[in-house]
């Protein structure tokens, strides 16, 4: 049996990468004279390797914050802590009304669901921790596949713990309180009780790889809850990372949605039906690390160069949301900054982020991945309207994806 994967970090090693970071805190240093759209910064996380936690996200006095969390994405921030570092949300819900699927996901008939996969993989729909696992094998050992669900989250804390995936399912259809006898039946052992309880094993566990050699569950989830009365699966490498997570969703804890200005961005983002987002103010800096790849002399002025004429002013938190499924549509970028002369300050800089070079792929991300549309100030928040160009070979959410985020710098 082929050994399974840890489960990964949302597709971003960059930014937990100590030796990374170092590169970082010299290359910010080098060029921490030249401001672009506002003054430069250095980040404490890129300095000492040391994980800053992400401060809540309130402004300063006299800014102004709106909105309300209503979607998927507005649920999920509502079970993702205060202190996440990053974040990614898929709607499966979104994705099956665009492929037809409507009614309860218990009435579809394995060939349905079977269709409904084979068309996102033909769609190109790679994002999201459900896609690598095959449905069939799945439905086998758990009961349940992608199509059960209303939305997902993968959310990773800035304290270095483990991820948390977090699977929400649809009303009326696969019922969580079903699992805990499969989790048994697979040896899975189970500590606490009621609401506190959680069922770990061992990566070694048989039940967590099909007969084809891929993982039912996410790569490497061999700590698991359920939420009932939320219709809510918890997986995650860890069994305190599970803990801590029931503890926020019993006692009600600081979580995203509770901060206003978290409202705003699920405003900004619930266009689309996939999501990807960093908090924290070390962000910006991280990025300088991700997008220097090869820190060699001549990459370092590059970055320089580049962080002169497009680094803008710190911001709290980015995002980014597209509209996969049936076909990449138009996306959205959004920056939340600390108050509304920060964000109307950086709108002329941020506003030319498509005209930004990318030192990954040598081109402006105009060339391959996403054009400005439209950018506007409003509040704490700016925001770009943007959509794929003509020859695409990436989308918004693949350079998220990656780190290659030169138009992001401060």
């Amino acid at each position: 049996m082929p050994a399974l994967r840890p489960l990964p970090p949302p597709a971003r090693p960059w930014a937990r990468s100590f030796a990374a970071l170092a590169v970082a805190a010299a290359v910010l240093g080098a060029c921490s004279t030249g401001t672009g759209g506002g003054p430069g910064t250095s980040s404490p996380r890129a300095a000492s390797g040391a994980v800053t936690p992400a401060p809540p996200l309130t402004p300063s006095p006299g800014s102004t914050t709106g909105g309300s969390p209503q979607s998927g994405l507005g649920a999920a921030f509502a079970v993702a802590p205060q202190g996440t570092s990053d974040l990614e949300f898929v709607d499966w819900d979104a994705r099956k009304l665009a492929f037809g699927v409507s009614g309860p996901s218990s009435s579809m008939t394995a060939a349905d669901r079977a269709a409904f996969f084979q068309r996102l993989l033909h769609a190109g729909v790679t994002q999201g921790t459900e896609i690598g696992v095959p449905d069939k094998e799945q439905i086998a050992t758990w009961g349940f596949d992608g199509i059960d669900l209303a939305w997902e989250t993968h959310a990773l804390p800035s304290n270095k713990g483990a991820p948390v995936v977090v699977l929400a399912f649809d009303e009326g259809g696969f019922d969580v309180s079903s699992l805990p006898e499969r989790f048994e039946s697979c040896g899975y052992q189970r500590t606490g009780s009621g609401d506190a309880t959680v069922y770990t094993t061992g990566i070694d566990n048989a039940c967590l790889v099909s007969p084809i050699g891929l993982p039912t569950l996410p790569t490497g989830a061999t700590s698991a809850a359920v939420v009932p009365d939320r219709n809510l699966l918890l997986l995650s490498f860890g069994p305190s990372e599970i803990a801590s997570e029931q503890d926020l969703l019993a006692k009600g804890g600081p979580t995203l949605a509770d901060d206003a200005n978290a409202r705003e961005l699920v405003d900004a983002l619930s266009g689309g039906d996939t999501a990807s987002l960093f908090f924290g103010r070390a962000t910006c800096s991280d990025l300088a690390t991700s997008s220097l790849r090869r820190p060699t002399p001549a990459n370092v002025r590059k970055l320089q160069r580049v962080r002169t004429e497009f680094g803008g002013r710190p911001y709290l938190a980015i995002g980014a949301s597209q509209q996969l499924a049936p076909t990449p549509g138009d996306g959205t970028v959004a920056f939340l900054y600390p108050s509304d002369a920060d964000a109307a300050a950086d709108l002329p800089v941020r506003s030319r982020a498509d005209t930004a070079p990318s030192l990954v792929a040598s081109k402006t991300y105009g060339e391959f991945a996403f054009r400005v549309d439209a950018a506007k100030a409003d509040g704490t928040l700016l925001r770009l309207d943007v959509s794929e160009p003509n020859g695409a070979t990436s989308g918004v959410l693949d350079v998220f994806d990656k780190g290659d985020m030169t138009f992001a710098l401060c």
